[in-house]
């Protein structure tokens, strides 16, 4: 007989066994053919109440498949389900959750009552479509405390349970603060959620040391696969438990149903649709990026090789440059980056450090005037540097900007072209490789970590439909800043000159309010 729970357990708890029909007739070596006509009948009316039974208790029929059930016995605080399509990731999560809620789980205990998030996609797919028809199969409907709070669309909202239980039905689409203030015990997210609602979600569960369980094909949001794919470890018990499950493994779908399906994948989508692995590498925007062809061991740039920085700046959080050097053969090599959340004065000095600069600090003895500083000798002569557009453009009440501001600290940026294609088209074009094998890009490998991360991960923006696939425009997330500041600067395609190397400070006018050498805009500092 095929069981899962304990039956003792569930016969006291529900007054039956979830027996299955086929197991109940090889239980009591029945067989049908030899039954007398009044036998049949009864038989087909014990047949009706076990039907009757699976549509009320359906969770109590639930048998896992071989490969799901170490899923099931897992202790972990966290565990991932990376599967393909059709494999049973939503219809496994969804009754994980029923059996704690319900405080009847085989193999893990939890506090009864306890409080639950199911977030997905979208309300009107994700749960309308996907979670809410498993959820309709499993839940024992006599189990809940009056009926079902639903979204006006007529989704699942809210399961309030005799015992006390709660799941609460969320999705993506909702702003980030709506996920914060909540404590509760656990959270299922089915598809990959957003780094930031797993970070708020993940803080209510500290009181109450909850788990969290997801259960996804693997097509965006490459965090995941740094942080919880990478990171399981079998025999660390803090460490995430994770499941990779390939379609084949789904013994209710057909070989042939199977390969009508891979037959309308391209490359990129079968590794995650019928294999569970992450589309990440597949779905980002520089597929060229190879980090044993681009990646090279950091050496010393030759002084006379042109070098250019660009800088993606924001006000409220961590501003991101990065630096590019051009060899004699046109190729560019990205060669340090900076992160740095500070005051522009700040942030101008920890540049400064970077190219090597001598500087100090001028205060002019007034009050009302800032600090500017002052640089007494240039390691490193940058032949131009750039910052995103926005930082550009003068705000009404200051009649300032963060471009302006950074030229009273000596540093002239240039603003960077607001038209991203021809960006992205450089940077591919700068990827590939020539006659030699040899790309015209390349990374230091020990110098530029955050970098060389944004490359591997920066990926196409979805549609909030998972089915309508990506966007024609990239994720605007921490691995666009990096990429965004190599664009800057090789939408222009450098070119190697050979100037003569000057690390005066000529070009500096210490004693006006004026700084020479290129700028972009008026070099006029008030």
């Amino acid at each position: 007989m095929t069981t899962f729970f304990d039956l003792s357990v569930i016969k006291g708890r529900f007054g039956f066994e979830p027996i299955l029909f086929d197991d109940f007739l090889v239980e009591h070596g029945i067989n049908p053919e030899q039954l007398s006509d009044s036998e049949l009948k009864r038989l087909c009316d014990i047949k009706d109440t076990i039907a009757d039974r699976q549509r009320k208790y359906g969770l109590l029929y639930y048998r896992p498949q071989d490969y799901q059930l170490p899923f099931h016995k897992s202790q972990k605080k966290e565990r991932a389900i990376f599967g393909a399509n059709q494999v049973g990731k939503t219809e496994t999560a969804s009754a994980e959750v029923l059996m704690l809620v319900l405080g009847i789980h085989p193999y893990r205990q939890m506090q009864v009552p306890n409080k639950w998030r199911v977030v997905a996609t979208d309300i009107q797919r994700g749960i309308g479509e996907i979670i809410g028809p498993k959820v309709d199969k499993l839940l024992p409907r006599k189990e809940l405390a009056g009926e079902p709070k639903k979204y006006n669309s007529g989704e699942y909202k809210k399961l309030v349970f005799q015992n006390g239980s709660t799941i609460e039905f969320m999705s993506y689409e909702m702003a980030v603060n709506t996920f914060e203030g909540w404590v509760g015990d656990g959270v299922y997210f089915d598809e990959p959620p957003p780094r930031d609602i797993y970070i708020a979600c993940l803080r209510g569960l500290m009181r109450n040391r909850g788990i969290v369980i997801f259960a996804l094909t693997p097509l965006d949001e490459p965090w995941l696969y740094d942080e919880i794919f990478l990171k399981a470890r079998v025999d660390d018990p803090a460490a995430p438990d994770v499941f990779v499950w390939d379609s084949s493994m789904n013994k209710y779908v057909s070989e042939s149903e199977r390969q009508k399906f891979a037959e309308k994948l391209d490359a990129d989508e079968k590794e995650a649709r019928l294999h569970g692995k992450f589309r990440h590498l597949s779905g980002r925007i520089y597929k060229e990026f190879d980090p044993s062809l681009h990646c090279i061991k950091s050496y010393d740039i030759p002084k006379d090789w042109p070098r250019y920085c660009a800088m993606d700046y924001h006000p409220q959080k961590p501003c991101f440059v990065v630096w590019v050097a051009i060899d004699p053969r046109g190729r560019a090599i990205v060669y340090d980056e900076l992160e740095i959340d500070a005051t522009i004065m700040d942030e101008a000095m920890a540049i400064y450090d970077k190219e090597g600069a001598e500087y100090e600090v001028a205060h002019s003895g007034q009050a009302t005037e800032m600090p500017r500083i002052s640089v007494k000798k240039l390691n490193t002569i940058i032949k131009m540097r750039f910052i995103d557009p926005l930082s550009c453009t003068f705000e009404r009440t200051s009649n300032t900007n963060p471009q302006r501001e950074f030229l009273r600290q000596g540093l002239s940026f240039r603003a960077a072209t607001k038209n991203w294609q021809p960006g992205k088209n450089a940077i591919r074009e700068y990827l590939r490789k020539d006659r030699e094998g040899k790309p015209f890009l390349y990374f230091f490998s020990d110098k530029v970590p955050k970098t060389l991360k944004a490359f591997s991960y920066y990926s196409w923006e979805n549609y909030r439909d998972r089915e309508k696939g990506v966007k024609e425009a990239p994720k605007k997330d921490i691995y666009s800043e990096p990429c965004d500041c190599v664009r800057y600067i090789l939408v222009h395609r450098p070119a190697f000159t050979n100037p003569a190397v000057d690390v005066s400070t000529e070009h500096i006018e210490h004693n006006s309010n004026k700084i020479t050498g290129y700028s972009y805009g008026s070099a006029e500092v008030a």
